[in-house]
């Protein structure tokens, strides 16, 4: 038996924490009448209800289960913890203490803790349907994208938050992962209306970008860097790089600004670590004369069903023979076949948390890499910091979009030779470029969830159709003017248009407008329903004759997917590695002639590729011919990728000797 008495909990309090406020405040009045609350406690229970509905009150917290929460907070035994929480049993908010602070602790492994949380989320959303904040506090203790996209589809207002309002930001997170812009963009308005305080969000910004307004998100930032840049963390000034190289003409003084200020705070960061390297020339001489085998260690928060991925898999399963491999892994939490593959061609496997950067690089520069291959650069959620310091002797970054990583420590961006002739003197200042003899990505069919060619079913009509099945983000002003124009010159045309984003009709509805705007008449206008699965996008590819690629970033995977499927893409490129992807990747599977290289021919480009791939014999045999290319060759890119690693590393370590030598 378990003695509650030392404890006891007024009915008013039971009532406000399963969410019936009204309830509770009637309660605390009707004790102070009857004589049975002092005017101590009543005071206490008013600041509780003030606080759930956002009033600054002052004072510590000083009702019973607030004081128990305190100390719970110092118990060491968890049997201790869990005979006090047991008092409050019907209190959910004691439930999810116990869970989060002593349950989930003990599991070890993440999936663990996800299936726990999911089924804690689920019984509070059942059983305290006035608590709409409880299943959101969850979310809190394990972020992950396993919980954000099962998690319920409602926005709360802010009265309907309680006493505390940190969940507000995984509610917003969830709205983003759900597609649900729309609302996630009001509910932030709403937030920043109320009377209460609610943490900073960036998700107002975000959704700029959803809607094709990246030059917006960035000005907006620019702006808030540039008032206060001492505010700014390294992840967030990792993401003012990225939106930077992403943009039409590079701000290179800002540019510039941006990579020196992302050095100082990496150098404070990995501060202790320098002290604890060991000199390169030490490194080199052990891992000779203790491998056969190189130690690369790779370094990427996208090892995963993600567009990394799938393009690092093919490299990855020929990389083992060669190399002794450690994965160094951000989003630990998150599972899929990818991943899985990837860990088993891994010898050794680590988990990255956010958290655990400067740790993480102590413990890489202790294992004396030969090669550290970062796989991610300013991407979200990636720590292109690890180049600013020298863990390996040879450190290197790869299929980071956009762009270089200016990194002080990184001795080249492996690009490949047909983007070199677009990008070779277009970034000042960065890391130097090494340029691949072959394709830089290596696209495999079967890991896009393409079908077999013979399957495709390819239209036969008489019109023109053009596509656009970029992220919206692509769809920039520039794009859909020159979509306008293309259109407009060709007036029998349409376009079929899909998109993710399309799954939230405001944002499906304002491209509607914009497009007709930019001149493209409504008949014109075909939005594709949203594809629910990988099969059904790729199957919309037979629907249409040319895909129109964005502007100034163009597509890199949807190019290939639309190539791979026997559709032309029609792309002018920019000086820019974010522009010029695609005109690569056209020039490495022999399709050179289908760059444009003055905007002004983009219409009559377009009815030259129609009109050249008209019937559906024409399609079949073009993604017959990208399909049996060197980039869809699974040989062919790994085993030159390999060899231009060794070549590397040879050249590292020559330079290195003779630094040696000469000092």
């Amino acid at each position: 038996m378990i003695d509650n008495s030392f404890l006891p909990l007024p009915l008013w309090e039971q009532a406000f924490y399963k969410g019936r406020r009204l309830d509770a405040e009637v309660s605390i009045h009707a004790a102070s009448l009857r004589g049975d609350l002092d005017v101590v406690n009543a005071v206490e229970a008013c600041r509780l209800l003030q606080r759930s509905h956002g009033v600054k009150v002052t004072g510590s917290p000083g009702t019973t289960f607030e004081r128990s929460q305190e100390n719970i907070g110092k118990i060491s035994d968890p049997r201790e913890a869990l005979r006090q929480l047991l008092a409050y049993s019907e209190l959910p908010d004691a439930l999810m203490l116990w869970i989060i602070h002593y349950r989930l602790p003990q599991l070890l492994e993440p999936q663990e803790k996800i299936s726990l949380l999911q089924r804690l989320a689920i019984l509070l959303y059942l059983k305290f349907p006035e608590r709409k904040d409880l299943s959101y506090h969850c979310l809190t203790s394990e972020p992950t994208g396993a919980l954000l996209k099962g998690a319920p589809q409602r926005m709360l207002r802010p009265g309907d938050w309680y006493t505390q309002a940190y969940p507000y930001l995984p509610m917003l997170q969830v709205a983003w992962s759900q597609g649900r812009f729309e609302q996630m963009w009001l509910s932030v308005a709403a937030a920043q209306n109320d009377g209460r305080y609610f943490p900073i969000s960036d998700h107002h910004i975000r959704a700029l970008s959803v809607i094709g307004e990246a030059s917006r998100c960035l000005d907006l930032f620019r702006r808030l860097y540039e008032a206060s840049p001492v505010e700014f963390t390294i992840g967030s000034i990792s993401n003012l790089l990225f939106l930077s190289l992403g943009s039409e003409e590079l701000p290179h003084e800002f540019l510039d600004q941006l990579h020196r200020h992302f050095d100082q705070l990496a150098q404070k960061m990995f501060g202790p670590i320098e002290s604890e390297q060991i000199p390169i020339t030490k490194s080199i001489t052990q891992r000779v004369t203790i491998s056969e085998r190189p130690l690369l260690v790779v370094v990427s928060s996208d090892l995963r069903n993600h567009p990394v991925g799938r393009f690092w898999l093919p490299i990855a399963r020929m990389l083992k023979s060669h190399f002794q491999v450690i994965s160094v892994v951000g989003h630990p939490r998150d599972y899929d076949h990818i991943r899985d593959e990837l860990r088993e061609l891994s010898d050794e496997w680590w988990p990255l948390e956010a958290s655990e950067v400067p740790q993480m690089a102590l413990r890489i520069s202790q294992q004396q890499p030969d090669l550290l291959l970062d796989l991610g650069g300013h991407t979200a959620d990636n720590h292109p910091a690890f180049l600013s310091q020298r863990l390996a002797t040879l450190q290197v970054t790869y299929l980071g979009f956009f762009g270089p990583t200016y990194a002080r420590c990184c001795d080249w961006w492996i690009v490949d030779q047909a983007l070199m002739q677009w990008i070779s003197s277009s970034y000042p200042g960065a890391e130097p470029l090494w340029a691949l003899p072959g394709s830089s990505l290596c696209y495999l069919p079967q890991l896009h969830d393409l079908p077999a060619i013979e399957s495709i079913r390819h239209s036969e009509s008489q019109h023109r159709v053009f596509g656009s099945f970029n992220h919206t983000r692509k769809l920039t002003s520039s794009t859909l003017r020159r979509y306008g124009a293309i259109l407009h010159d060709i007036p029998d045309a349409v376009l079929q248009f899909r998109s993710h984003s399309f799954h939230d009709p405001a944002v499906r509805r304002r491209f509607l407008i914009r497009l007709q705007d930019a001149g493209v008449a409504p008949h014109q206008l075909q939005p594709l329903p949203y594809a629910r699965s990988a099969s059904e996008a790729m199957a919309d590819y037979g629907r249409i004759h040319l895909h129109l690629d964005s502007h100034p970033v163009s597509g890199t995977t949807t190019t290939l997917d639309a190539l791979a499927m026997g559709i032309p893409v029609l792309t002018c490129p920019t000086p820019y590695y974010a522009g010029a992807i695609s005109a690569a990747l056209l020039q490495h599977v022999g399709l050179g002639d289908h760059i444009c290289l003055d905007p002004a021919d983009l219409s009559s480009q377009a009815r030259w590729l129609t009109d050249r791939y008209k019937s559906a014999a024409s399609r079949r045999q073009l993604a017959k011919k990208v399909r049996s290319s060197a980039v869809c060759d699974k040989d062919v890119v790994p085993r030159m990728f390999i060899e231009q690693l060794q070549l590397m590393l040879h050249q590292k370590r020559a330079a290195c000797s003779v630094s040696s030598l000469s000092s």
